[in-house]
């Protein structure tokens, strides 16, 4: 056997061996069972009744506690959502000038469907529901107004994860769909109830730690 052929077995048994630890590292991630993870992002505002603008950007953090169902790379998880939202605008020419603060929380669930030669990556759809109580405030002409209602929030979306040293992950969500429903008190000309809905986009960046 010529060096050559020793150096470029030697090359393949390192590329061999390089492989299987990150494929085992992935694995460990995948199978342990508890994680937190936070994350933050821009919420569109894409259709609503509630008479805000659509197109502004909301500013989301989020926060998840949550637990893997089944052992291996494949499987299912639930987690309990926090998530936090900020917004302000004007409207009616700049007459009138509004802030927001919403408030979410609620279970989620996802299923990790693996690829990649080491399985370090997953594709994640995942599925929401959260209960919300939102803040509104108003200012025009020197008057002020505030409000606060509740509602729930269905949300659909995708992530994307890699699964970096064992225990840390990072991920981020291309495709997020927030549905609000929202029960104003008082919200109607005649002083009844009133249901608005409210359509967002969500956009996530985040990281996570395994257990």
């Amino acid at each position: 056997m010529t060096r050559s052929t020793l150096v470029a077995a030697a090359a393949s048994l390192s590329i061999v061996t390089l492989a299987g630890s990150a494929s085992a590292q992935a694995l460990a991630g995948h199978n342990r069972s508890l994680w937190f993870a936070a994350s933050v992002g821009p919420t569109i505002n894409v259709a609503n009744d509630v008479g805000v603008e659509t197109g502004f950007a909301a500013l989301s953090l989020q926060q998840q506690v949550g637990v893997r169902l089944s052992n291996g790379a494949v499987g299912a998880s639930i987690a309990l959502d926090f998530r936090e939202s900020f917004a302000s605008g004007r409207v009616l020419g700049g007459l009138v000038s509004w802030s927001g603060f919403q408030f979410e929380v609620g279970p989620r669930t996802w299923f990790d469907l693996p690829f990649g030669p080491s399985r370090s990556f997953s594709i994640r759809p995942n599925l929401g529901m959260h209960f919300l109580l939102l803040q509104r405030n108003a200012a025009a002409l020197g008057f002020a107004g505030g409000r606060t209602d509740y509602g729930f929030a269905p949300q659909v979306a995708l992530d994307l994860q890699v699964v970096l040293f064992d225990r840390l992950t990072v991920f981020v969500r291309p495709f997020g769909l927030d549905i609000a429903v929202i029960f104003e008190r008082g919200g109607s000309s005649l002083g009844s109830s009133a249901v608005r809905h409210q359509v967002g986009y969500d956009l996530q960046l985040g990281a996570g730690v395994t257990f």
